[in-house]
């Protein structure tokens, strides 16, 4: 009994320096591994987790919204249709002369039947028609109406009329106050001393007689005057966009152009002579009408000339014209292209930059059609 006590307590004792001996070498070797840390170099040790550290839980981060690129070299196109009529040539134009009546213009009318006296010849073989208004507006006044040209109430003079150039030229030196009342212009006051409505006048003629102009002729309004739209005032001004705008109201697409026998802006020794009869002159620049002109495509000649017959001969010319071959587009480089004439018409034309080139020029009046691509602006 003993020895076996002896020998469980020396079988304690062995375990107990066991254990103490395991205790000591892992002392050792926690000793090692943290001396092993320390000689580590912190720049070769990778890099910190996003969010590690404090037992805190990583952000929810959204991964990125990846857009695929388009293949080089692929454009994204728009598909686009643009139609152009080419230019109706015809022989045929409609003259429409609005003539101041006011009392500034008391010399100038008793010499226009001279100064006119080649107007009709200088209209050349074109199937031409002429009517004449004044710029007498308002209640009891000529307000838009025609003047006629002989007792049998003729209105309208034309290229088959007989003696048109008389009867012109014996109108045009007249006051034209209302229907009934025309007075010689050397012996008379003038209509009115204001109210200088002159393109207001030429809309009023225009809306009243629409019935008068011909679907497919030129127009020319021609204005003689020595002062300018509403030189009184401003009150009820007409603009050029306002004649333009009647023109497309009352009478469709037709080719408009405005000439003037006027004082052109910037003619100064002409502005001096129209003034000389009057202690208060109304002679003025004709800048607004001229702004007309020059938007419409027509021209003018001063109202110091000796003969305004040379204006009939610009009528002439335009309304004969010539037919476009080049047509701006909307959008430079177009690809793709595909174009169509109605009538068909075998034509060669190619496109430089935003021009489409014919060789030749498609026939008056003809649908011109193109479809493309090109890049969006």
């Amino acid at each position: 009994m003993g020895k076996l006590f002896f020998i469980i307590n020396l079988l304690m004792f062995t375990s107990l320096i066991t254990a103490c001996s395991d205790e000591v070498d892992f002392q050792s070797s926690l000793s090692k591994v943290s001396q092993s840390v320390e000689d580590i170099d912190p720049s070769t040790l990778p890099p910190e987790e996003p969010g590690g550290g404090g037992g805190q839980q990583p952000p929810n981060i959204e991964p990125p919204i990846v857009v695929n690129p388009r293949p080089p070299g692929e454009q994204q196109l728009l598909e686009t249709e643009e139609v152009f009529q080419q230019k109706l040539i015809t022989n045929a134009v409609d003259i429409l002369i609005v003539e101041d009546t006011t009392l500034s213009m008391h010399n100038d009318r008793w010499t226009l039947h001279q100064k006119f006296d080649h107007s009709i010849s200088n209209l050349g073989n074109l199937d031409w028609q002429m009517a004449l208004t004044s710029t007498d507006l308002g209640k009891n006044r000529l307000d838009g109406s025609l003047i006629k040209f002989d007792n049998h109430g003729t209105t309208i003079l034309s290229s088959i009329s007989k003696n048109a150039l008389d009867k012109f030229t014996n109108k045009i030196g007249f006051d034209h106050c209302n229907e009934n009342d025309f007075v010689l212009g050397w012996g008379d006051l003038g209509c009115s001393l204001d109210g200088h409505h002159i393109l207001g006048a030429s809309v009023k003629a225009i809306e009243k007689n629409r019935n008068i102009f011909r679907p497919k002729a030129n127009l020319a309004v021609v204005y003689i005057t020595d002062e300018d739209e509403a030189a009184k005032g401003k009150d009820y001004q007409t603009t050029p966009n306002d004649v333009i705008s009647a023109v497309r109201t009352y009478l469709g697409e037709v080719d408009f152009k405005a000439y003037g026998v006027i004082i052109q802006p910037g003619d100064s020794a002409c502005l001096e002579q129209q003034k000389l009869p009057f202690v208060d002159p109304g002679a003025k620049y004709a800048s607004v009408i001229e702004q007309l002109i020059q938007q419409t495509g027509g021209d003018s000649v001063s109202i110091c000339n000796n003969d305004y017959s040379e204006l009939f001969r610009h009528i002439q010319g335009n309304a004969a014209g010539e037919l476009q071959t080049n047509f701006i587009l909307m959008n430079a480089n177009p690809l793709d292209a595909v174009v169509q004439l109605e009538p068909p018409q075998a034509i060669d034309y190619k496109i430089d930059g935003n021009i489409l080139m014919f060789n030749s020029p498609p026939a008056s009046g003809t649908k011109i059609s193109i479809k493309y691509k090109h890049e969006r602006n």
